[in-house]
């Protein structure tokens, strides 16, 4: 408060650069995609403040570093989840060689116009 018995406002953070706080960590917590949309707005927001002297920057700039993150948390997830997946030893029912779970040993496969595979060869439907 003032003498005068006012509250007195302090500026206001540019609502570009809370937007993108926002959508930072929103990309960090599980929504990678917006992650990116993050980095955009808030090097738009970060000139923004620049250019008329606001309040923001480091809303802002936060925003863009936890947009890059989750952009690389999202990369990283790529890579990680194939390279994952089959690691390990073998499993029982797995083909032999093989370090990726149960193969599904299908008889029958449909083939190009009415041909079956069965048994290791293509045999049309009629025989």
């Amino acid at each position: 408060m003032n003498g005068h018995g006012r509250v007195e406002r302090s500026a206001r953070a540019d609502s570009g650069a809370v937007a993108t706080l926002v959508l930072g960590i929103l990309g960090v917590v599980g929504v990678a995609p917006l992650g990116i949309v993050s980095i955009v707005m808030g090097r738009r927001a970060i000139r923004r403040v620049e250019r008329t002297g606001g309040e923001g920057y480091g809303i802002a700039r936060a925003g863009v570093i936890l947009g890059w993150i989750a952009a690389w948390l999202m990369i990283g997830s790529l890579f990680l989840v194939p390279a994952s997946s089959c690691s390990g030893p073998a499993l029982p029912g797995s083909v032999p060689g093989s370090r990726c779970g149960p193969s599904l040993k299908l008889r029958r496969v449909a083939g190009p116009a009415g041909v079956f595979r069965r048994g290791g060869r293509w045999r049309s439907a009629a025989g």
